[in-house]
């Protein structure tokens, strides 16, 4: 995707990382407000890359310290992933018994804030019917009363990333206005080109071997 321009909209990034969402965002028009994560590593590398922007690492980044009432009316849109360990079969799956879970921490951050709209996304377990009720009582309830929420699942090589990786993304809208213009991301790549059986299902090969003779 190429630079768009600025469209006036504030974003705030929770989980930051090394900045894949912060630096999506700022490619889609969003001027970036700032930056938290525990991880100091996670800081470092967004500082080099933009060491003009305002990021929080380490000590500093702890969402759980933060009291996110200071930037009601300076954000627009929050977007982040709380940790998926708690959620993912290599994490063991505890939900809200694991200490990692930080989805309250998020939701507490978009109640204080009040942004328009926020953005999180996790792994694909966490809509398994296994954490059905987690998501009605952590995510959904607190938030029914001033947003509506959608979700939808991605995967990474509809979108032309070399790598088989599906995330769920929950986003909410305070206004009804912006909901309504809303579509979730269509793809942009296919693979129509891959081998078929006689009954048209595709055919199991390893597909860098494909790509490569192609």
């Amino acid at each position: 995707m190429s630079q768009m321009p600025k469209n006036g909209w504030r974003s705030l990034s929770l989980f930051s990382g090394g900045g894949g969402f912060d630096l999506g965002f700022e490619q889609a028009g969003f001027t970036h407000i700032a930056s938290y994560d525990i991880l100091k590593e996670g800081g470092n590398t967004l500082r080099n890359l933009r060491p003009d922007w305002q990021i929080f690492s380490d000590e500093k980044g702890d969402v759980t310290k933060v009291d996110w009432r200071l930037y009601r009316g300076l954000v627009d849109i929050i977007h982040g992933g709380p940790h998926c360990q708690p959620f993912s079969i290599a994490g063991r799956q505890k939900g809200k018994e694991d200490n990692r879970d930080m989805f309250p921490e998020f939701i507490r951050a978009v109640l204080e804030i009040e942004p328009l709209i926020f953005v999180a996304e996790n792994v694909t377990a966490l809509v398994s019917k296994k954490f059905s009720k987690y998501i009605k009582e952590v995510i959904e309830a607190p938030l029914n009363s001033q947003y509506k929420l959608i979700k939808f699942i991605l995967n990474a090589p509809d979108f032309g990333i070399p790598q088989i990786r599906k995330r769920v993304f929950f986003i909410g809208f305070r206004d009804d206005k912006y909901l309504t213009k809303y579509q979730p991301p269509q793809p942009t790549h296919y693979w129509h080109h891959l081998p078929t059986n006689q009954s048209g299902k595709p055919i199991k090969i390893n597909l860098f071997e494909h790509l490569e003779s192609t």
